[in-house]
């Protein structure tokens, strides 16, 4: 196990930023049902509908945060890298 520590001490700041990005996520991917809840319970069972417009405007700021984050994270994905590994395969074959 201290070999392994040993190998990843160059990518302990990003080990600890994918942590800390994930422990978000994750957060957000379950702030939407919660909040979904509450625009049922207390917008749509109450007629109270500028309830329902902020909480859903809150909920759509949320699902945009998460998608950006995940999109960005797949475009960053080290995608040249990625295609020159392909490029290398498919030649070697």
């Amino acid at each position: 196990m201290i070999r392994l520590f040993r190998f990843l001490k160059p990518y302990r700041f990003m080990i600890i930023g994918v942590i800390i990005l994930v422990f978000i996520q994750t957060l957000g991917d379950l702030l939407l049902p919660t909040l979904n809840a509450d625009v049922i319970d207390e917008g749509v069972m109450k007629g109270d509908t500028d309830r329902i417009i902020r909480t859903g405007g809150l909920m759509l700021i949320v699902w945009m945060h998460l998608r950006a984050a995940i999109s960005w994270n797949d475009s960053y994905d080290t995608s040249s890298r990625k295609s020159t590994h392909i490029q290398r395969c498919i030649a070697s074959v």
